[in-house]
């Protein structure tokens, strides 16, 4: 009798507990999905308080943590970017080494086509390299730009901005596995290339400008005809076109855009264009307008 009545306890103890994560995580992603972007200060460390009280009880219970360990480094990681951490990832406050060690964790181990998985992943990018990515008001840091400044970026890269770039490269890579729409694809695919570009400031010189792909000798024939053709054919700004033609270059399934014939098929076909010696030696400059059209 006195073993059922434990029994019966303990199964009302385990509801509890799971009424209250489920309420907690509901709430911690309303905090996360903040339409203004900067969720409250207080409001996240009082979260942060209240899923590490729940995850010490269910891990005492021996039961399954996982959800509530993931979300509660989404928020301590939110709660470092509100307050502006902007140091390397082998320094800043315990809040972000302990968000980073909980993001890292989810990125070794999420499931690719989690959604969970795919957040902690775009958080962990957001907190080793905050400062590349541009702002919700589409302004860009001084970082960013000079990083992305030819004759600039090399003095710049020291090694712990390397290393946090090539950390931040890696996992968006993993990101853009995840089996989600075409814009999310493209997106990703941008913040790719803005992280290869600054691995390789010394391929960017004040010479290769958009419009040089179509003269210049040292681009793939690929890349020229690419650019041509988005901005004639297809009318974009230059910049769009540049774009359009790296993008296509470093997509490893893709396909001829327009008629094209030997050798230029041959060398579309190659299947070195991701390399950033091909696809990030040009940057734009000048007149960004499509080109006028009769």
């Amino acid at each position: 009798m006195v073993g059922e009545v434990r029994r019966g306890e303990d199964g009302a103890g385990a509801a509890a507990r799971q009424r209250e994560l489920a309420e907690a995580l509901q709430e911690a992603h309303r905090l996360l999905d903040d339409p203004s972007g900067r969720p409250p200060a207080e409001a996240l460390v009082a979260m942060t308080d209240r899923l590490g009280r729940l995850e010490t009880a269910l891990a005492q219970h021996g039961e399954d943590f996982a959800g509530c360990f993931v979300v509660r480094g989404l928020v301590l990681g939110a709660y470092c970017l509100n307050r502006g951490e902007r140091t390397s990832s082998g320094s800043g406050s315990a809040e972000r080494t302990e968000a980073l060690r909980r993001l890292r964790w989810t990125d070794r181990h999420g499931p690719t086509d989690n959604p969970l998985t795919v957040q902690a992943r775009m958080m962990l990018v957001f907190l080793l390299a905050p400062w590349a990515l541009p702002r919700g008001d589409g302004t860009t840091t001084v970082l960013r730009d000079a990083l992305l400044t030819p004759g600039q970026g090399e003095d710049l890269l020291t090694e712990s901005v390397r290393r946090d770039l090539t950390e931040a490269k890696e996992v968006v890579h993993r990101i853009a596995e995840a089996p989600f729409d075409a814009e999310f694809q493209q997106r990703t695919a941008d913040v790719q290339q803005v992280l290869e570009r600054m691995l390789a400031p010394g391929l960017l010189s004040s010479g290769t400008t958009a419009e040089a792909v179509a003269t210049d000798p040292a681009a793939p024939d690929g890349e020229r005809d690419a650019f041509h053709h988005h901005l004639t054919a297809g009318g974009l700004a230059p910049p769009d076109a540049l774009r359009a033609a790296q993008s296509w270059m470093l997509d490893p399934h893709r396909r001829l855009p327009f008629p094209l014939d030997e050798p230029l098929r041959h060398d579309a076909a190659r299947s070195d264009l991701h390399q950033p010696h091909h696809w990030a030696a040009f940057t734009h400059q000048g007149n960004p307008a499509p080109a006028w059209r009769s």
